[in-house]
């Protein structure tokens, strides 16, 4: 695989998994919402292991790839 489409595949699951980090945020946001605590616990935990794997992935980035993160 030459660099441009190891790039390409990192960019697809970097993006794939802000999407899942993003989508469980909403999910917990809901279960909030409803009052849904257990809903809330288990959220939350898969939220952590999205973090995990997104530092896993950050970790492994291609030498083309600067990865900057903003905090809010």
């Amino acid at each position: 695989m030459n660099e441009q489409e190891l790039t390409q595949n990192y960019m697809k699951a970097f993006e794939h998994l802000l999407r899942l980090m993003s989508d469980v945020d909403n999910a917990i946001d809901r279960s909030r919402q409803s009052n849904d605590s257990l809903g809330v616990r288990q959220y939350e935990h898969l939220k952590k292991d999205y973090v995990q794997q997104l530092a896993d992935l950050i970790s492994k980035a291609p030498k083309s790839v600067t990865v900057q993160a903003v905090i809010h």
